[in-house]
C-alpha cells in the first residue's frame, strides 16, 4: 500500500507540471526510516485493539479527503485516497454509533 501511495503522490507532482526529479529529494527526506513506528502499531494492536482515537480518526478522515481533492484538481484517479478515506470514516462512523473508539484495526480484523 505504501509503494501504491507514493506512486499517486508521483502522479500527482507529475499532474500539476512540476518534475518528479525534483519532488524526490523531499519524499525520501519525509519518509525516513519507519521501522519504529510500524514496531508501536504492532503494540498497539497487540495491547489494544489499535489505535482508538476519535480525534486521529477525525483528522486521518480529513486527510485522506484532501489528498483526494488534490489528485482530482490536477486530473489524478481517486480511487485509492477515497477508499482509504472511506475507510477511515468507517472507523469514526463505528466508533460514534457505538459510543466507544473503533480502530482501523478492528475493522481489518472484522470485529468493532
Amino acid at each position: 500500500m505504501r509503494l501504491t501511495s507514493f506512486e499517486q503522490a508521483l502522479a500527482m507532482i507529475d499532474r500539476s507540471g512540476e518534475p518528479i526529479a525534483r519532488f524526490l529529494p523531499y519524499a525520501q527526506q519525509s519518509m525516513g526510516d519507519v521501522t519504529a513506528l510500524y514496531a508501536a502499531v504492532a503494540a498497539m494492536a497487540t495491547d489494544t485493539g489499535g489505535w482508538r482515537d476519535i480525534g486521529h480518526l477525525r483528522m486521518m478522515t480529513a486527510g485522506a479527503g484532501h489528498v483526494a481533492e488534490t489528485a482530482a484538481a490536477v486530473g489524478v484517479d481517486t480511487g485509492l485516497a477515497r477508499a482509504v478515506q472511506n475507510h477511515w470514516l468507517r472507523a469514526l462512523s463505528e466508533s460514534e454509533r457505538t459510543g466507544v473508539p473503533v480502530s482501523t484495526f478492528q475493522l481489518l480484523r472484522g470485529c468493532s
